[in-house]
């Protein structure tokens, strides 16, 4: 392999989650639990375990305070506009929520389904908190309540994977953390559409538009960024993006400059 195709090799290891490029099964080659991490992974038991002991157990994970109540005393200052406010600070957003209502129960893949849209949901909201801000200033508990609070050990793996640690100053952002933070939530909520979780060996969605709208993601970055990741991504007349993934997964060559050049 000659150094052009190493030096992409290695940018491609930094910008995507894990992947096997062995495996035959498309649903293999990303894995939500290596994309969430092992320690937010196991802290969405407890999340998912609390939520099923209610009667409405969907609404009680995708909106957990909507039947918040206030102090009259304590909470007097606030007027109904910051109470409601507050009340949909945790609220999923609608295409992760709809992904929520697709999970069967009954089936043995239904608590792996739950842990990445319990994952995907925290780290949406991550990323509109965080938006393009290029500092937050900070330590790390500081900087924690402002872009999420909770799950903590979400919120944690997203600083450490999509924010650069400046000390006590705070947190810095670049493009390059950004646009990682893009394909991270691209390809899981993918693999969640797709059944992922071991619903279905096969990664194809017939649209991913909804999604990309509520997490402001251009199109033509989320285009860009999939092919980059393996793949296949399809525009519609309509503007409608389909994707699929193939295995054994194949990444788009290197480009390489021109002689002369």
């Amino acid at each position: 392999t000659d150094a052009v195709a190493q030096d992409y090799d290695e940018a491609r290891k930094q910008f995507l989650p894990p992947f096997d490029t062995k495996t035959t099964k498309p649903s293999k080659i990303y894995l939500p639990k290596k994309i969430a991490g092992q320690q937010s992974w196991n802290s969405t038991n407890r999340i998912i375990e609390k939520a099923l002991q209610k009667e409405d157990w969907k609404e009680a994970l995708s909106f957990p305070n909507k039947n918040r109540e206030f102090d009259s005393d304590k909470d007097a200052d606030l007027d109904e506009g910051k109470k409601e406010r507050m009340r949909e600070h945790m609220k999923w957003c609608d295409s992760v929520t709809a992904l929520l209502h697709s999970v069967n129960p009954s089936r043995a893949s239904a608590k792996e389904r739950l842990k990445a849209i319990v994952i995907l949901a925290h780290m949406v909201r991550f990323h509109k908190a965080v938006g393009k801000r290029n500092f937050i200033k900070g330590h790390h508990d500081e900087v924690l309540k402002r872009v999420g609070s909770s799950p903590y050990e979400v919120i944690s793996m997203c600083m450490d994977t999509f924010l650069v640690n400046d000390g006590n100053r705070g947190y810095s952002q670049t493009k390059q953390l950004r646009d990682k933070r893009v394909v991270y939530l691209l390809i899981l909520y993918i693999l969640v559409a797709s059944g992922g979780g071991g619903e279905s060996d096969d990664v194809r969605v017939g649209s991913i538009n909804s999604f990309m709208n509520e997490c402001e993601i251009p199109l033509r970055d989320a285009m860009m960024f999939l092919t980059q990741a393996g793949f296949k991504v399809k525009k519609g007349v309509d503007g409608t993006l389909s994707v699929s993934l193939n295995a054994p997964v194949e990444f788009p060559p290197p480009i390489r400059p021109k002689r002369g050049s």
